[in-house]
């Protein structure tokens, strides 16, 4: 039988290697990600993505994070996640993880 959807969920979070949670303000969905993804979740997010280089950060998000508990496809991410959302997950994802060190760029 198959295992229910959190344990699938805690067991793709407990590979993770540097797991880290936010909130997205817009739907107050929990997202799970992994902070510490290596090379290889980049290349792969880049071959999912082809020659449409925007796709880049949606391929990326759905392999290294779960929100609200689980994975979502990249069609869930585009077709239901608000704008904002996508936008602060992927500031997140992508921002300089020492921007709390820099002062003056506020």
């Amino acid at each position: 039988t198959a295992a229910p959807a959190a344990d699938k969920s805690t067991a793709l979070a407990a590979k993770m290697r540097e797991a880290k949670e936010i909130t997205l303000k817009k739907r107050g969905l929990k997202v799970v990600y992994d902070a510490g993804y290596v090379a290889a979740d980049t290349i792969a997010a880049q071959r999912a993505a082809g020659k449409d280089s925007r796709r880049f950060t949606l391929y990326l998000i759905q392999r290294i994070a779960l929100i609200g508990g689980r994975k979502w496809s990249a069609q869930e991410i585009e077709e239901k996640l608000p704008g904002k959302d996508f936008l602060q997950l992927q500031g997140e994802i992508l921002g300089d993880d020492e921007k709390d060190d820099d002062e003056g760029n506020d």
